[in-house]
C-alpha cells in the first residue's frame, strides 16, 4: 500500500518513448487544435453573441451541455488510438488511466444528460446550472487525451 508512484510505475508495463522531449511547438499544436479547435463553436457563440450587443456568460456559452459533447468525443477518440498502438491489459496504466479518467467523463456526461433532459425543461439553455461538471468532464477529457499522445508517441522525434 504506501508505495510511491515511482516503484508503482517501475513495475508497470508503461514504456514512454525514449526521445520524448514535448517541444513547445507540438504542445501549442496540442492546446491549439484541442482547446481552440475543439471548441470552435463556443468562439463562434461568442462572435454572435457581441455581434448582438449581449454579453456572453459562462452559462449561456455552456448552457447547450456542448462541453459535455466535447469531452466524450475527445475521450473516445483518443482511447481508439491508444487501444489500436496497444493492448490494454488489466492492471496497466493504460487502462487504469482509460477506465480512471475516460470512464469518469462518459460516465458524468450520461449521467447529467439523462438527468437535466429527463427533467423536460424547455429553457433553451439546460445545462446552465450545469457549469462545473462540464469544465471538470472537458478538463479530464484533456489530460487523458495528452497522456494518450504521450503514449502513442506524438510528442516524440522531431
Amino acid at each position: 500500500m504506501g508505495r510511491a508512484l515511482g516503484d508503482l510505475m517501475a513495475g508497470s508495463p508503461v514504456r514512454l518513448p525514449p526521445n520524448l522531449r514535448l517541444p513547445i511547438g507540438k504542445l501549442i499544436t496540442f492546446a491549439l487544435a484541442n482547446i481552440a479547435g475543439g471548441l470552435v463553436q463556443l468562439w463562434v457563440l461568442v462572435l454572435v453573441l457581441l455581434a448582438k450587443g449581449q454579453a456572453p456568460s459562462i452559462p449561456v456559452l455552456l448552457g447547450d451541455g456542448g462541453l459535455f459533447f466535447f469531452a466524450t468525443s475527445l475521450t473516445f477518440s483518443s482511447f481508439l488510438a491508444l487501444a489500436e498502438k496497444y493492448n490494454l491489459k488489466t492492471g496497466t496504466w493504460d487502462l487504469n488511466m482509460t477506465i480512471g479518467l475516460g470512464g469518469s467523463v462518459a460516465l458524468a456526461a450520461v449521467v447529467f444528460y439523462s438527468v437535466v433532459l429527463s427533467q423536460g425543461t424547455a429553457a433553451p439553455t439546460p445545462f446552465s446550472g450545469h457549469v462545473l461538471p462540464q469544465i471538470s468532464c472537458a478538463a479530464a477529457a484533456l489530460v487523458y487525451t495528452f497522456y494518450v499522445s504521450v503514449r502513442v508517441g506524438y510528442f516524440s522525434g522531431s
